[in-house]
């Protein structure tokens, strides 16, 4: 069985004693397996992101030229209505210095027709060229996504899953100073605006 996230779940909880063998994500995890067969491997990442580069294609695909940074917004598979809202109402002032790529999730709310805004409902076999792409990520805190955005080393806001094991990746993730972590009880259209700014323009920000 393999364990990704930083509060094991009760599937690996109930089938560590007849495990073979355990693998975990982060050394942290071997505290809550049997020391004799708990292996620390990392998390697998997709090939296909660290493949050459498909990004400038993919501009193109979209139409657009390479002269403002692109912000990539995923709320996970079924999508995140409070990310969508919360693009949806700071698109206006974003696209002023950014392009969007918004992933709204199947049948989710979309913003407006903007030239520096593209929606999709899902982006299975572009997920690898849009994480290329994009100068900043938003998104949750799976540890799928997570281990894909450290294998790029690619600037991210990460906003949890309130009341969920995506707190404690975020938290462990803030920890190692690997990305900005804002709680989404503390954000707001405002601070949102700011802090995508704030990366975007901070060169420590977009290479650290």
């Amino acid at each position: 069985i393999h364990q990704q996230d930083l509060i094991p779940g009760l599937a690996n909880k109930l089938l560590a004693p007849i495990a073979t063998a355990i693998t975990v994500v982060w050394p942290a995890l071997r505290n809550y397996f049997p020391g004799n067969k708990t292996y620390v491997i990392g998390n697998p990442v997709r090939q296909q992101i660290t493949t050459p580069s498909l990004a400038n294609q993919t501009l193109k695909n979209l139409g657009w030229a390479a002269d403002q940074p692109v912000v990539l917004v995923m709320g996970g598979g079924t999508g995140a209505e409070f990310l969508n809202t919360l693009i949806i109402n700071s698109l206006t002032e974003l696209t002023t210095f950014a392009k969007i790529i918004h992933l709204t999730g199947e049948r989710k709310s979309i913003g407006p027709a903007n030239p520096n805004y593209r929606a999709f409902e899902l982006a299975v076999t572009d997920m690898p060229a849009m994480l290329q792409l994009a100068s900043l990520v938003v998104t949750r805190a799976g540890m799928g996504t997570i281990s894909e955005l450290s294998a790029l080393a690619k600037p991210a806001i990460i906003i949890p899953l309130p009341a969920s094991h995506q707190e404690a990746n975020a938290r462990f993730v803030k920890e190692q100073d690997a990305a900005m972590v804002i709680m989404q009880s503390e954000l707001n259209g405002n601070k949102f605006v700011e802090s995508v700014k704030k990366i975007l323009t901070d060169e420590r920000g977009l290479t650290s």
